[in-house]
């Protein structure tokens, strides 16, 4: 397995570093297959599909080739397809019926949540984090400023300030 992922990710570095769309298009084509490799089990279904999956992979990999500034996406197409070839595989040996739109779906899926990347998730981890020291301080100040105002602490509070 190791052997095919290297491959994959070599054949999606020459497809990124291509000078020719149609020199994209051939390293992304032979990438399809040994993305499939990746769920053996459910050959027979990727084998039915495998035509579509192959024009969605040199699609997308067309599409980000294309512009400039997603050129360097196209490395993750090889993620994309494994885990797509992986989605129906589960989903095959769970005895679900599979079709041409479930596969569109799964690659359209998995190609957002590339794109969203860990940039994205480490910017909603930041904010949560932020948000909740910010609560926690507010809960601490109010619990002071409670205890303060009550029962002992209010008497212990009045004699602190008589001393000062």
């Amino acid at each position: 397995m190791y052997s095919d992922a290297e491959m994959m990710a070599q054949l999606a570095f020459q497809a990124e570093n291509a000078e020719t769309e149609q020199e994209a298009e051939a390293f992304l084509g032979a990438l399809a297959p040994l993305a499939f490799q990746a769920a053996k089990w459910a050959l027979p279904k990727i084998v039915k599909h495998g035509p579509q999956l192959i024009r969605g992979a040199i699609n997308l990999g067309r599409r980000l080739w294309r512009n400039p500034a997603t050129r360097h996406a196209v490395r993750h197409v090889p993620r994309i397809l494994g885990r797509t070839a992986r989605d129906i595989g589960r989903r095959y040996a769970d005895g679900r019926p599979i079709d041409a739109h479930y596969v569109t779906r799964r690659l359209v899926g998995h190609t957002v949540h590339a794109a969203n990347g860990p940039q994205r998730h480490r910017h909603h981890r930041h904010h949560h984090r932020h948000q909740q020291h910010h609560r926690h301080q507010h809960a601490a100040r109010h619990a002071r400023s409670a205890r303060a105002r009550t029962g002992a602490g209010r008497r212990k509070a009045r004699g602190r300030a008589r001393r000062r």
